[in-house]
Protein backbone atom coordinates (compact mmCIF):
# COMPACT_ATOMS: atom_id res chain seq x y z
CA UNK A 1 0.00 0.00 0.00
CA UNK A 2 0.96 3.10 -0.67
CA UNK A 3 1.18 5.95 2.06
CA UNK A 4 3.76 7.91 1.07
CA UNK A 5 2.75 11.65 1.81
CA UNK A 6 2.74 13.99 -1.13
CA UNK A 7 1.93 17.52 -2.58
CA UNK A 8 -1.59 16.18 -4.29
CA UNK A 9 -2.83 14.17 -0.67
CA UNK A 10 -1.90 16.89 1.50
CA UNK A 11 -4.38 19.13 -0.70
CA UNK A 12 -6.97 16.57 -1.08
CA UNK A 13 -6.88 16.36 3.05
CA UNK A 14 -6.59 19.86 3.41
CA UNK A 15 -9.59 20.18 1.36
CA UNK A 16 -11.84 18.01 3.39
CA UNK A 17 -10.94 17.64 6.91
CA UNK A 18 -9.85 21.55 7.61
CA UNK A 19 -13.22 21.94 9.83
CA UNK A 20 -11.69 18.94 11.87
CA UNK A 21 -8.41 20.36 12.40
CA UNK A 22 -9.94 23.67 13.51
CA UNK A 23 -12.35 21.60 15.65
CA UNK A 24 -9.15 19.87 17.30
CA UNK A 25 -7.42 23.29 17.73
CA UNK A 26 -10.32 25.01 19.19
CA UNK A 27 -11.34 21.50 22.00
CA UNK A 28 -7.05 21.67 23.03
CA UNK A 29 -6.99 25.14 23.78
CA UNK A 30 -9.97 25.27 25.46
CA UNK A 31 -9.00 21.55 27.35
CA UNK A 32 -5.32 23.93 28.51
CA UNK A 33 -7.86 26.97 29.39
CA UNK A 34 -10.06 24.37 31.60
CA UNK A 35 -6.38 22.50 33.27
CA UNK A 36 -5.51 25.89 34.23
CA UNK A 37 -8.82 27.57 35.57
CA UNK A 38 -8.39 24.24 37.69
CA UNK A 39 -5.11 24.06 38.88
CA UNK A 40 -3.48 27.91 38.94
CA UNK A 41 -3.15 29.49 42.44
CA UNK A 42 -5.75 32.98 42.47
CA UNK A 43 -4.89 35.70 44.98
CA UNK A 44 -7.37 34.60 47.68
CA UNK A 45 -10.06 37.02 48.90
CA UNK A 46 -7.72 38.53 51.70
CA UNK A 47 -4.81 39.25 49.39
CA UNK A 48 -7.08 41.40 47.17
CA UNK A 49 -7.00 44.70 49.54
CA UNK A 50 -10.13 46.59 48.62
CA UNK A 51 -11.69 50.14 49.55
CA UNK A 52 -14.61 52.21 48.16
CA UNK A 53 -15.43 55.56 47.68
CA UNK A 54 -19.35 56.13 48.71
CA UNK A 55 -21.64 57.65 46.62
CA UNK A 56 -21.61 60.48 48.25
CA UNK A 57 -17.90 61.32 48.55
CA UNK A 58 -15.11 62.57 46.31
CA UNK A 59 -11.95 61.29 46.41
CA UNK A 60 -8.64 61.53 44.96
CA UNK A 61 -7.39 58.20 44.82
CA UNK A 62 -4.15 58.79 42.50
CA UNK A 63 -3.17 61.62 45.01
CA UNK A 64 -4.31 59.48 47.92
CA UNK A 65 -1.66 56.44 46.57
CA UNK A 66 1.21 58.64 46.04
CA UNK A 67 1.20 60.65 49.10
CA UNK A 68 0.75 57.68 51.18
CA UNK A 69 3.30 55.40 49.31
CA UNK A 70 1.07 52.80 49.10
CA UNK A 71 3.14 49.69 47.21
CA UNK A 72 2.62 45.79 46.78
CA UNK A 73 5.59 44.55 47.91
CA UNK A 74 7.52 42.23 50.35
CA UNK A 75 6.28 43.54 53.50
CA UNK A 76 6.20 47.16 51.95
CA UNK A 77 5.85 50.59 53.89
CA UNK A 78 1.56 49.57 54.56
CA UNK A 79 0.54 46.06 54.30
CA UNK A 80 2.66 42.79 54.43
CA UNK A 81 4.32 40.74 51.48
CA UNK A 82 1.10 38.64 51.78
CA UNK A 83 -1.32 41.35 50.14
CA UNK A 84 -1.10 40.69 46.32
CA UNK A 85 -3.51 43.58 44.69
CA UNK A 86 -4.92 46.85 45.86
CA UNK A 87 -7.76 48.55 44.55
CA UNK A 88 -10.30 51.29 44.49
CA UNK A 89 -13.84 51.47 43.41
CA UNK A 90 -16.38 54.29 43.50
CA UNK A 91 -19.18 53.98 43.75
CA UNK A 92 -22.25 55.58 42.36
CA UNK A 93 -25.96 56.76 42.82
CA UNK A 94 -27.57 55.24 39.47
CA UNK A 95 -24.34 51.84 39.53
CA UNK A 96 -24.03 51.09 43.45
CA UNK A 97 -23.00 47.82 43.16
CA UNK A 98 -22.00 47.44 46.97
CA UNK A 99 -24.16 44.81 47.99
CA UNK A 100 -23.35 42.64 44.96
CA UNK A 101 -19.45 43.20 45.41
CA UNK A 102 -19.95 42.37 49.41
CA UNK A 103 -21.60 39.31 48.48
CA UNK A 104 -18.66 37.52 47.58
CA UNK A 105 -16.44 39.05 49.84
CA UNK A 106 -14.81 41.84 47.89
CA UNK A 107 -13.92 44.86 49.93
CA UNK A 108 -12.16 45.85 52.89
CA UNK A 109 -13.01 49.70 53.96
CA UNK A 110 -15.44 51.83 52.77
CA UNK A 111 -15.65 55.78 53.08
CA UNK A 112 -18.72 56.75 53.80
CA UNK A 113 -20.75 60.19 54.73
CA UNK A 114 -22.06 60.19 58.51
CA UNK A 115 -23.74 63.54 58.01
CA UNK A 116 -27.52 63.29 58.68
CA UNK A 117 -30.10 64.19 56.98
CA UNK A 118 -34.17 64.49 57.23
CA UNK A 119 -36.09 64.56 60.14
CA UNK A 120 -35.45 60.97 61.01
CA UNK A 121 -32.10 61.16 61.16
CA UNK A 122 -30.52 58.78 58.17
CA UNK A 123 -27.82 58.95 56.40
CA UNK A 124 -25.53 56.40 54.46
CA UNK A 125 -23.19 55.58 56.97
CA UNK A 126 -26.03 53.81 58.91
CA UNK A 127 -27.68 52.55 56.27
CA UNK A 128 -24.01 50.58 55.59
CA UNK A 129 -24.60 49.54 59.07
CA UNK A 130 -27.81 48.30 58.99
CA UNK A 131 -27.55 46.53 55.54
CA UNK A 132 -23.43 45.87 55.77
CA UNK A 133 -21.10 43.38 57.74
CA UNK A 134 -19.38 46.22 59.61
CA UNK A 135 -16.58 45.67 62.35
CA UNK A 136 -16.94 47.85 65.33
CA UNK A 137 -14.01 49.05 66.17
CA UNK A 138 -13.62 47.10 69.37
CA UNK A 139 -14.39 43.93 68.62
CA UNK A 140 -11.56 44.61 65.26
CA UNK A 141 -8.88 45.63 68.06
CA UNK A 142 -9.71 42.79 70.21
CA UNK A 143 -10.01 39.85 67.20
CA UNK A 144 -6.58 41.10 65.86
CA UNK A 145 -5.51 40.97 69.62
CA UNK A 146 -6.74 37.17 69.31
CA UNK A 147 -4.94 36.37 66.17
CA UNK A 148 -1.57 37.29 67.63
CA UNK A 149 -2.68 35.57 71.06
CA UNK A 150 -2.02 32.35 68.74
CA UNK A 151 1.69 33.37 68.13
CA UNK A 152 2.09 33.81 71.89
CA UNK A 153 3.94 32.06 74.15
CA UNK A 154 5.37 33.38 77.54
CA UNK A 155 3.81 36.57 76.85
CA UNK A 156 6.17 37.11 73.72
CA UNK A 157 5.83 36.17 69.96
CA UNK A 158 7.72 33.07 69.13
CA UNK A 159 8.99 32.38 66.06
CA UNK A 160 8.05 28.37 65.92
CA UNK A 161 4.34 29.19 66.18
CA UNK A 162 5.02 31.49 63.62
CA UNK A 163 6.46 29.43 61.58
CA UNK A 164 4.99 26.41 61.76
CA UNK A 165 1.25 28.14 61.40
CA UNK A 166 3.04 29.47 57.62
CA UNK A 167 4.00 25.82 56.63
CA UNK A 168 0.33 24.73 57.30
CA UNK A 169 -1.43 27.74 55.35
CA UNK A 170 1.11 28.02 52.06
CA UNK A 171 0.82 24.50 51.30
CA UNK A 172 -0.79 25.37 48.10
CA UNK A 173 0.55 28.46 47.88
CA UNK A 174 3.08 28.16 44.07
CA UNK A 175 4.96 31.36 45.69
CA UNK A 176 6.88 28.72 48.01
CA UNK A 177 7.68 25.67 46.54
CA UNK A 178 11.34 25.13 46.49
CA UNK A 179 13.38 25.15 50.17
CA UNK A 180 14.90 28.50 49.46
CA UNK A 181 11.54 29.75 49.05
CA UNK A 182 9.98 28.55 51.59
CA UNK A 183 12.40 30.07 53.72
CA UNK A 184 12.26 33.74 52.33
CA UNK A 185 8.48 33.07 52.87
CA UNK A 186 9.21 32.17 56.45
CA UNK A 187 11.83 35.73 57.08
CA UNK A 188 8.80 37.37 55.79
CA UNK A 189 6.30 35.81 57.56
CA UNK A 190 7.80 36.28 60.93
CA UNK A 191 8.22 39.94 59.87
CA UNK A 192 4.70 40.21 59.33
CA UNK A 193 3.79 39.32 62.06
CA UNK A 194 5.71 41.59 64.60
CA UNK A 195 4.56 44.17 62.24
CA UNK A 196 1.35 43.60 62.48
CA UNK A 197 1.61 43.40 66.56
CA UNK A 198 3.14 47.11 66.14
CA UNK A 199 0.41 47.52 63.89
CA UNK A 200 -2.24 46.74 66.73
CA UNK A 201 -0.10 48.84 69.50
CA UNK A 202 -0.82 52.11 67.64
CA UNK A 203 -4.38 51.42 66.99
CA UNK A 204 -4.99 50.59 70.08
CA UNK A 205 -3.60 53.55 70.69
CA UNK A 206 -5.95 55.25 68.20
CA UNK A 207 -8.96 53.86 70.49
CA UNK A 208 -8.11 55.35 73.82
CA UNK A 209 -8.08 58.79 72.55
CA UNK A 210 -10.31 61.09 74.86
CA UNK A 211 -11.64 62.74 71.36
CA UNK A 212 -15.34 61.35 71.18
CA UNK A 213 -15.45 63.86 68.31
CA UNK A 214 -13.04 61.34 66.65
CA UNK A 215 -15.27 57.99 66.56
CA UNK A 216 -18.61 57.59 64.58
CA UNK A 217 -21.14 55.83 66.80
CA UNK A 218 -24.40 54.19 66.13
CA UNK A 219 -26.82 51.06 67.29
CA UNK A 220 -27.60 48.95 64.59
CA UNK A 221 -30.70 48.81 63.07
CA UNK A 222 -31.36 51.84 65.00
CA UNK A 223 -32.45 53.42 62.05
CA UNK A 224 -33.99 50.67 59.77
CA UNK A 225 -36.35 49.19 62.89
CA UNK A 226 -37.35 52.89 62.99
CA UNK A 227 -38.49 52.95 59.43
CA UNK A 228 -40.01 49.83 59.67
CA UNK A 229 -41.50 49.59 62.79
CA UNK A 230 -43.82 46.58 61.74
CA UNK A 231 -40.82 44.68 60.27
CA UNK A 232 -40.42 41.88 63.63
CA UNK A 233 -37.31 41.07 62.06
CA UNK A 234 -35.66 44.40 62.74
CA UNK A 235 -37.29 44.92 65.36
CA UNK A 236 -35.59 41.90 67.11
CA UNK A 237 -32.29 42.52 65.87
CA UNK A 238 -32.28 46.18 66.72
CA UNK A 239 -33.61 44.59 70.25
CA UNK A 240 -30.62 42.03 70.20
CA UNK A 241 -27.98 44.81 70.03
CA UNK A 242 -29.13 46.79 72.91
CA UNK A 243 -29.50 43.59 75.05
CA UNK A 244 -25.78 42.50 74.09
CA UNK A 245 -24.60 45.97 74.89
CA UNK A 246 -23.87 47.44 71.81
CA UNK A 247 -25.33 50.83 72.03
CA UNK A 248 -23.49 53.52 70.36
CA UNK A 249 -21.16 51.61 69.44
CA UNK A 250 -17.95 53.03 67.18
CA UNK A 251 -18.10 51.94 63.65
CA UNK A 252 -16.34 54.15 62.30
CA UNK A 253 -13.38 56.98 62.21
CA UNK A 254 -14.50 60.74 61.35
CA UNK A 255 -11.68 61.39 59.38
CA UNK A 256 -12.12 65.69 59.61
CA UNK A 257 -10.77 65.41 63.02
CA UNK A 258 -7.74 63.80 62.07
CA UNK A 259 -5.77 66.96 60.92
CA UNK A 260 -7.37 69.09 63.41
CA UNK A 261 -4.31 71.11 65.30
CA UNK A 262 -2.15 68.78 63.16
CA UNK A 263 1.45 70.32 63.21
CA UNK A 264 3.35 69.24 59.66
CA UNK A 265 0.90 66.94 58.45
CA UNK A 266 -1.51 66.28 55.25
CA UNK A 267 -5.14 67.62 55.06
CA UNK A 268 -6.60 64.68 55.01
CA UNK A 269 -9.63 66.60 52.64
CA UNK A 270 -6.77 66.29 50.14
CA UNK A 271 -7.92 62.67 49.59
CA UNK A 272 -11.58 63.02 50.33
CA UNK A 273 -14.17 65.53 50.74
CA UNK A 274 -17.99 64.81 51.49
CA UNK A 275 -20.19 66.29 48.47
CA UNK A 276 -22.26 67.62 51.19
CA UNK A 277 -19.52 69.81 52.92
CA UNK A 278 -17.04 70.06 50.26
CA UNK A 279 -13.88 68.86 52.77
CA UNK A 280 -13.50 65.74 55.28
CA UNK A 281 -16.01 67.12 57.40
CA UNK A 282 -18.70 64.05 58.12
CA UNK A 283 -16.40 61.64 55.93
CA UNK A 284 -16.39 58.31 58.34
CA UNK A 285 -14.33 55.37 57.52
CA UNK A 286 -15.10 51.99 58.36
CA UNK A 287 -13.88 48.09 58.19
CA UNK A 288 -15.93 45.05 56.74
CA UNK A 289 -15.78 42.41 58.49
CA UNK A 290 -15.18 39.06 56.32
CA UNK A 291 -12.65 37.50 59.37
CA UNK A 292 -14.08 34.05 58.39
CA UNK A 293 -12.81 34.19 54.70
CA UNK A 294 -9.68 35.96 55.53
CA UNK A 295 -8.44 35.06 58.88
CA UNK A 296 -4.64 35.89 58.49
CA UNK A 297 -5.09 39.12 56.79
CA UNK A 298 -8.33 40.54 57.63
CA UNK A 299 -5.96 43.28 59.77
CA UNK A 300 -4.30 44.22 56.88
CA UNK A 301 -7.38 46.90 57.80
CA UNK A 302 -5.48 48.16 61.08
CA UNK A 303 -2.60 48.95 58.96
CA UNK A 304 -4.35 51.40 56.44
CA UNK A 305 -6.37 53.26 58.62
CA UNK A 306 -3.11 53.88 61.15
CA UNK A 307 -1.24 54.78 57.51
CA UNK A 308 -3.68 57.60 57.01
CA UNK A 309 -3.36 58.47 60.66
CA UNK A 310 0.35 58.90 60.31
CA UNK A 311 -0.24 60.42 57.25
CA UNK A 312 -2.79 63.61 57.99
CA UNK A 313 -2.69 63.41 62.19
CA UNK A 314 -0.31 63.90 65.11
CA UNK A 315 -2.27 61.09 66.69
CA UNK A 316 1.14 58.41 66.21
CA UNK A 317 3.57 60.59 66.88
CA UNK A 318 5.78 59.56 69.12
Amino acid sequence: MDNKVNKNRLSNFLSYEWITMIIVILVAIFALEFVYTVTATRATVGQQFKFYIDETVSADTEEFYSTLDYKISENGKTFSYDVLSLSAETLTSSNNMLSARLSIQEGDVIFTDASTSGDNGSSRAKTIVDDCPIYTLDKLLSDAENYLSDFMSGGELDDELIISHFNERMKHDNRFRSEKEKEIGRSLEIERIYKLRNEVNDFRKILSSENENLFFRYTKYEYISSEKPNDSYYQKMYEKEISEGRISARYGINISELTYDAVGKTDVSRFFRSQNTGTAEGVVVMVFDFLQYQPDLQFETISFINSIFRTCSNFLDD
